[in-house]
């Protein structure tokens, strides 16, 4: 609605409450019929007024009517959106309404019977909403008719759910609430999937040109660097990075690819390399680039937490630690997080090398007769079940707090208690 027809439309809802205007064609009524019939205007505010007329004036459509204030109306049918003349069911609430005592149980009473009447739901939608509001303003802790009316119980104090979804950023979507966020993202889909499509598609050529041996390790790089977005990081880590048995140069280059593009799904590609790679230097790179102002530090140990720190590979485990305790110190990071996953993890059975068995995740290279890789992990289980302590969850809650209670998880929990939560006064410590 552009700017003229906003004040057009405010002066036609004033005169509809005024006896008197003098920018609009307004008389006074003269006699004291009902208001029967309804008046929908385009704007969708409704008014009860007695239909005079409906008239036609050299192509200009009219609207007559009498308002409960007595004044009579003539309004341009381009600002209404519908006229109802009343039938026998308006006239028989009009006349209830008109009688109803003043008290909680007879709004209850007039709501029961609009809603008994056929579609009445539908038909007395804004008078049961009317009522409702009748009575919680004499009863205000009426339960029921906050809950109808969109409220609900917040801490003790009754508030609209519509008006607090939208303060903490919420937004409607048919009947539920999303974050406004969500919102955005579903509407730009069409265009990220056009995008993702296409970097798809670059991606396949760059794999094929990657067996093909035909470009140079520098030319691969550019395309891989040139492919990999915000948008197509998860892509390309599910379907190239991720791949088992790929050697260490292509992984390296994975590595570099997803420290130059910042985002989640490059940090969660970072946290799996530098926990899982068998590559010491690899996996030391991994975290290096991790700990750029540009990643998001709290989301990386939040990941190694979900996916590794309690890992039943206690290798994993260990190196879920170490990425923690180092991200915890990069400026700007919330190590608080991370203290009770870490406590958690001190002593657990996980599962740990076998004696003589290879590395945790190494695997054993072998050449098959047409000249391709092969890969065996040994015979025999690798691994066998033992509880044992942490020391890397040690290490990492001494740097963050400075404390050392050894292994002592109820030491841990109560220094927590005592220091990271919350009473009555606020904030009993922090670090």
């Amino acid at each position: 609605m552009n700017f003229e027809k906003t004040i057009t439309a405010a002066v036609i809802t004033i005169a509809l409450t005024l006896p008197m205007l003098t920018n609009v064609a307004v008389a006074q009524g003269t006699d004291n019929q009902r208001m029967d019939d309804m008046v929908e205007l385009r704007s969708g505010s409704e008014f009860e007024v007695r239909l005079i007329n409906q008239t036609q004036t050299e192509n200009r459509k009219f609207v007559i009517f009498e308002t409960e204030s007595g004044s009579i109306i003539k309004l341009d049918q381009k600002y209404v959106g519908s006229v109802l003349p009343a039938d026998e069911d308006q006239k028989r609430y009009i006349a209830l309404r008109d009688k109803l005592p003043a008290t909680a149980e007879a709004n209850w009473e007039i709501i029961d019977w609009c809603k008994s009447q056929s579609r009445g739901r539908t038909k007395f939608k804004d008078q049961i909403q009317y009522h409702l509001e009748n009575i919680i303003a004499i009863e205000p802790n009426d339960r029921k008719a906050r809950q109808l009316l969109g409220y609900e119980d917040f801490n003790g104090q009754w508030s609209l759910k519509e008006l607090r979804y939208r303060k903490y950023g919420y937004v409607r979507e048919k009947s539920n609430w999303i974050p406004k966020l969500a919102q955005r993202v579903e509407k730009n889909v069409d265009q990220k999937d056009a995008r993702a499509g296409s970097l798809k598609e670059k991606f396949s050529r760059w794999t094929r040109e990657l067996h093909r041996s035909r470009l140079s390790p520098a030319e691969l790089e550019r395309m891989l660097f040139d492919i990999v977005t915000p948008e197509s990081a998860n892509f390309i880590f599910e379907e190239g990075a991720r791949k088992k048995d790929q050697p260490p140069a292509l992984r390296k280059l994975y590595v570099e690819a997803f420290g130059e593009t910042p985002s989640l799904a490059s940090a969660g590609a970072l946290v799996y390399f530098s926990i899982t790679d068998v590559d010491g230097e690899i996996r030391e790179r991994a975290l290096t680039l991790l700990q750029q102002p540009e990643f998001d530090q709290d989301f990386a140990m939040r990941r190694a937490i979900a996916a590794y720190l309690n890992n039943k590979d206690f290798t994993y485990s260990q190196r879920a630690a170490i990425l923690i305790r180092t991200l915890s110190q990069v400026p700007g990071a919330n190590p608080r997080e991370v203290l009770v996953p870490l406590i958690d993890s001190l002593v657990a059975v996980r599962e740990v090398p076998r004696p003589g068995a290879t590395e945790a995740g190494r695997l054993n290279t072998t050449f098959s007769s047409n000249g391709g890789l092969g890969f065996s992990t040994g015979g025999g289980p690798q691994t066998i079940k033992k509880e044992v302590s942490n020391e890397q969850s040690l290490n990492a809650l001494k740097q963050i707090t400075g404390k050392d209670f050894g292994y002592d998880e109820k030491l841990w929990n109560n220094f927590f208690v005592d220091n990271f939560t919350v009473d009555a006064n606020g904030v009993r410590g922090d670090f």
